[in-house]
């Protein structure tokens, strides 16, 4: 997914999703993998339930695809096993390639958001 294409699906959200939205791209420029991923989620969770923006017109069958599917489903799981570390489950781990895997799983967030958006905004 490219940058600009992303920007577009944020910029149809409502205005609490578009401010998240402007806070990923900005962690996206500088590297900032958890929060990314953290972001990804919180944005589609705010996407499907924010009574403003193209999101909100999307019929119940395209947001149950959204938030259902098995990559949303990831999403979800990946951000909880950062933000409520629970002894090693889905956190950081203690290995020397944290880094990589978190780079490779906020690249995956971002595709994910943006698949899930698309199904919302189209």
């Amino acid at each position: 997914m490219s940058a600009t294409s992303l920007e577009t699906l944020l910029g149809a959200l409502g205005p609490h999703a578009k401010k998240l939205g402007d806070e990923l791209m900005a962690a996206k420029q500088t590297n900032q993998h958890a929060t990314i991923i953290i972001l990804a989620a919180a944005i589609l969770d705010i996407a499907l339930n924010e009574p403003s923006g193209a999101p909100a017109q999307a019929d119940n069958f395209a947001k149950s695809i959204a938030y259902k599917n098995r990559q949303s489903h990831w999403l979800r799981i990946r951000r909880n096993g950062i933000v409520h570390y629970a002894g090693g489950q889905g956190g950081f781990m203690d290995a020397k390639d944290d880094a990589e895997i978190l780079e490779k799983d906020a690249e995956k967030a971002l595709d994910v958001l943006a698949e899930a958006l698309t199904t919302l905004i189209h």
